[in-house]
């Protein structure tokens, strides 16, 4: 995060502004993950009159590369801001997949830096879930072939060793860890 020298002024005027957002509707439905959430749309409609009628403002800038760079300046008419960046990495090269990065980033980035939740939170009960014991085949059964005597059998090898994460809960993973985020969460006390 970076921020101008002092940010007093905007820090009580983003604190009043967050009392008068008002409720953030979460009328978009992720389809991989069949969870609630709040549209880019939704957060500016929720939060823009409270952040006018406090003297603040936000900025979006896009950059982009082989990564997509969302950056989010808030900012308050004294002149004190604060900024932060995310970059996210599209899954193909076209500009479809650039333009959902970019509204990804801009939805997310926005709402950290406003202390907006944009997401229904499920206390990370959707990435601790044990995964579904699959039914056994018995057309694909293969018999196991016995281990030579005096030697362990082998343990199979296994693309997921840790099998309660879901194939989309390891994509969610690697889309996480390949982001770096930035941004400043204000709260009022």
């Amino acid at each position: 995060m970076e921020h101008s020298e002092k940010i007093g002024e905007l820090a009580k005027a983003l604190a009043t502004a967050q009392g008068g957002f008002k409720p953030v509707k979460r009328d978009a439905t992720n389809p991989f993950y069949h969870s609630k959430y709040a549209p880019l749309s939704s957060i500016i409609d929720a939060t823009r009159e409270a952040l006018t009628k406090n003297g603040l403002a936000f900025l979006q800038t896009v950059s982009v590369n082989d990564h997509v760079t969302v950056e989010t300046m808030l900012m308050h008419e004294s002149g004190e801001w604060v900024k932060g960046a995310i970059s996210l990495k599209p899954k193909a090269d076209d500009p479809q997949a650039a333009g959902s990065a970019i509204t990804y980033g801009r939805r997310y980035s926005l709402g950290a830096i406003l202390g907006v939740a944009s997401e229904d939170d499920d206390d990370g009960n959707t990435a601790s879930k044990p995964k579904a014991e699959p039914k056994p085949d018995p057309q694909s059964e293969q018999p196991k072939a016995p281990a030579p005597t005096g030697q362990p059998a082998r343990k199979p090898q296994v693309s997921n060793p840790d099998e309660t994460i879901t194939q989309p809960q390891q994509r969610a993973i690697h889309a996480a860890s390949s982001t770096h985020l930035t941004l400043p969460t204000i709260y009022s006390v």
